[in-house]
């Protein structure tokens, strides 16, 4: 397992957008409502 926190900071950038993609994709699948702008 590797610390995020020594990423540099694009790398913790993308995955950010990665994490919140997936995060919409599990929404959309349970039929869930969601907020793109959600923090």
């Amino acid at each position: 397992m590797h610390n995020l926190a020594n990423l540099p900071q694009d790398e913790k950038d993308k995955l950010n957008t990665d994490l919140a993609a997936s995060g919409i994709a599990y929404k959309e699948r349970l039929g869930l409502p969601y907020d793109l702008y959600e923090t």
